[in-house]
């Protein structure tokens, strides 16, 4: 063997040895220091919600930081703050708690790109939300856009929402309230199971992919278990515009069919099933509003008419 071919053999040893070595440091790293965990949300950092599941992840040795809306910020959504230049009011409440003046997306990219950019959280988690997001509501949730933001940006995370009781519909829904510590309590049992992958060096989640988690308002014990479902698509509308003949302009109502129990075969398939059962439903989204090869390729197809 020439010299030359000794040389490169022994660099690609070094690299080779190097590389391994990288990767068992970084799993041993993360052996040393807690996972850290940034909670964001919709319904305000003073809200219960974000506030118990901050303290339980607190208490099961995590990192845990909470950067949550000044104000109530349910149903906008993706939207962010669009305006370059003028400052934007943030407060520290206590350490590693602060609230931000914008919207839960806005809360991911303050925390990402100020507050934590020295050191990125492993994990994002948006909520506990009071109230479920099922069906349509997901689409236009803060709280599952929160952990979309966070998945767009490279970082596994999961929305956490309480839902409903259907029989609680004229009583305000008391079970939602009841349940909020058990819904954070099971969260943080899901950063248990996610932790083992990332103290192995392994990804949490699935590339692009975040949790919806809906936990039904019932004590754990009543629960008939977990199921893993997909987000009603097409989903039937959360609200409707009427037009009254005695104002001037459209009126928005809530969708009252949405209260009726549907007459669907079991086992439970879509999320918005599970308000009528005792279950916790999880399910998995995607945060890129990007279609496959193959969808791309039937579209293509279907479109070949247009090529000169």
């Amino acid at each position: 063997m020439s010299r030359k071919s000794m040389l490169l053999v022994s660099a690609c040893i070094m690299i080779a040895t190097f590389n391994a070595f990288a990767q068992g440091a970084t799993a041993r790293q993360s052996a040393r220091r807690p996972m850290r965990v940034l909670v964001v949300n919709d319904d305000g950092y003073d809200a219960p919600g974000i506030n118990l599941l901050f303290d339980a992840l607190k208490q099961a040795g995590y990192e845990a930081w909470l950067v949550g809306p000044a104000t109530n910020q349910s149903g906008v959504g993706t939207a962010i703050n669009a305006k370059m230049g003028p400052p934007v009011a943030y407060r520290k409440i206590a350490e590693n708690v602060y609230s931000f003046d914008g919207t839960p997306s806005d809360c991911v990219i303050f925390a990402l790109t100020a507050l934590m950019a020295g050191a990125a959280p492993d994990l994002v988690i948006s909520g506990v939300n009071d109230g479920p997001n099922v069906g349509v509501a997901q689409f236009n949730s803060g709280t599952v856009a929160g952990a979309a933001r966070a998945v767009k940006h490279g970082i596994p995370a999961i929305a956490s929402s309480v839902g409903l009781r259907m029989d609680e519909l004229r009583s305000g829904f008391p079970s939602s309230k009841k349940y909020l510590p058990d819904a954070a309590a099971f969260t943080v049992k899901v950063v248990g199971e996610l932790r083992k992958r990332w103290l192995d060096g392994e990804p949490m989640l699935p590339a692009g992919c975040g949790l919806s988690i809906n936990y039904q308002p019932y004590a754990w014990d009543e629960m008939a278990g977990i199921v893993y479902v997909r987000n009603e698509t097409p989903a039937a509308f959360q609200f409707l515009y009427t037009l009254p003949k005695d104002k001037d302009g459209a009126v928005a109502v809530m969708n009252m069919e949405l209260f009726k129990k549907p007459a669907r075969p079991e086992p439970e398939t879509d999320d918005g099933d599970i308000l009528y059962t005792k279950s916790v439903a999880i399910s998995v989204f995607r945060a890129s509003w990007e279609a496959d090869d193959a969808e791309r390729a039937q579209v293509a197809a279907t479109l070949s008419g247009l090529v000169r």
